[in-house]
């Protein structure tokens, strides 16, 4: 094996770790941000509760944290790439 090749198995390989990574700080700060994103969203606190109530049940704030992480894994492919 090259020299070359060795570096870029090298790389992908650290690849993977890194992007897992990514995704757990991501997932830390969104899941324990100090506001709540229904209030963040109406800026001002003009929202009545039930505007935020319909928000949070539109966006699934209002599901469980496994819910919300893997839940919605196995449809976003079709979700994002569907024509429109």
């Amino acid at each position: 094996m090259t020299v070359v090749a060795r570096m870029l198995l090298r790389r992908l390989l650290l690849f993977v770790p890194l992007v897992l990574g990514v995704v757990l700080f991501v997932f830390v700060v969104m899941r324990f941000a100090p506001t709540d994103p229904a209030l963040a969203a109406f800026e001002g606190g003009s929202a009545t509760s039930a505007q935020l109530e319909a928000f949070r049940e539109a966006n699934g704030l209002n599901d469980p944290c496994r819910c919300d992480t893997c839940g919605s894994w196995p449809t976003w492919p079709r979700a994002t790439l569907a024509p429109r």
